[in-house]
């Protein structure tokens, strides 16, 4: 067991640092040499040695001359050590790394373990988009010995469709609590209200995500467009950054919501307060792949609006745990938020039943899941 070596391959240091660290000190404990690549040069903490690897692939196709380049690049790094296993992350560097691998593979000695940070279609892709990504992670499921999947829709499907690996679940990447739920004083609370410009009754909606197409934030903004007219007590922070060129803000200033609506751009910390603030958190995603915003809601006791995308649905039960909603319903969302915020009763209902359903996806207990399935896969 002590001379194994296992490789640890993403695009950044940050995926290994906020992720796979305390599996990188549980392998080192009992004995496991720890080697990580990465697109970066950072310093990585208890590993034997960083590999830096380039490649810039926007689609993934075996005939794509960068994609080929890349494989070549990643062949020629693997070939520097012998490792027993090699666990990957996300689907353009899996994919990069397992044909790569294809041969060293096929001796039998190295071991591929794939993280699927959420499989790249789902029922709410387009159909072109759907062949496509279904092709390649059908592809890369065969050049690969174990999946690990961070919500139930993937698991169920790739335990079914992807027959040539073995697909486990874990919940998620592991949410330090301490860090998320923060004791917020009458003052602090007091001081954050004047910052956001809150009036004294006014009711906050939160929003946290980047601001995209995927994350759907127009939704909202129409749907706030509505209920300005029936109270103009509640304000909506949207907490991102903006990858849409400011299309949401000139959006409410069309929707002459422009008072009601704060777009920020914070740090975990910041967000976190906010958080402690809140009165509704509402998420209205096309596409989700783990709903570490809804964690966060659950831990902080806010009532829950979302739709019915994959990942959130594992903890949002219909009328018990929150509402679900159909995407671009405006009119049910709409009441939706005037219920929460009318009937305290409602709420309290659905909070009630929120420790139960967050506890799995807290750190401690993650890396308990992925520490039992390294001991599995190593025997």
């Amino acid at each position: 067991m002590e001379n194994k070596k296992i490789l640890y391959v993403a695009t950044y240091d940050k995926v290994i640092m906020d992720i796979y660290l305390p599996y990188i000190i549980a392998l080192k404990n009992i004995g496991f040499n720890i080697y990580v690549a990465t697109s970066e040069d950072g310093d990585i903490p208890y590993i034997t040695e960083k590999f830096k690897y380039e490649f810039d692939v926007s689609t993934l196709s075996v005939t794509n001359f960068e994609v080929i380049k890349a494989v070549k690049s990643m062949r020629e790094m693997l070939n520097v050590e012998e490792f027993d296993f090699i666990h990957t992350h996300g689907l353009n560097t899996s994919f990069i790394t397992a044909m790569a691998a294809t041969n060293i593979r096929k001796n039998g000695k190295t071991k591929i373990i794939y993280t699927a940070d959420g499989l790249s279609f789902d029922s709410n892709s387009s159909k072109s988009s759907y062949a496509l990504y279904y092709s390649i992670e059908k592809l890369l499921a065969k050049n690969i010995d174990y999946m690990i999947t961070v919500n139930k829709e993937d698991y169920e499907f790739a335990k079914d469709d992807f027959k040539n690996c073995k697909v486990y679940y874990i919940d998620g990447y592991g949410i330090k609590k301490e860090e998320v739920d923060i004791d917020v004083s009458d003052e602090l609370e007091e001081k954050l209200r004047k910052e956001l410009m809150l009036k004294d009754d006014q009711k906050l909606i939160l929003n946290v995500g980047d601001y995209t197409k995927e994350n759907n934030q127009e939704y909202l903004l129409k749907a706030m467009s509505i209920i300005k007219d029936k109270t103009r007590n509640v304000k909506i922070v949207f907490v991102g950054k903006d990858k849409l060129n400011g299309k949401l803000k000139k959006l409410a200033s069309d929707y002459d919501i422009s008072n009601n609506v704060l777009f920020l751009d914070l740090n975990k910390k910041q967000t976190a307060l906010i958080y402690a603030i809140s009165d509704l958190y509402i998420d209205v995603s096309l596409q989700k792949n783990y709903p570490y915003d809804i964690i966060v809601a659950m831990i902080n006791y806010l009532p829950i609006i979302s739709t019915k995308v994959r990942g959130n649905v594992d903890l949002i039960k219909n009328n018990v745990t929150g509402y679900l909603i159909d995407n671009n319903d405006v009119d049910d969302l709409c009441k939706k938020i005037m219920i929460l915020l009318q009937n305290e009763q409602v709420c309290d209902n659905f909070i009630e039943n929120y420790d139960d359903l967050y506890e799995d996806y807290l750190y401690e207990n993650v890396t308990d899941q992925m520490c039992k399935i390294y001991n599995e896969i190593v025997k």
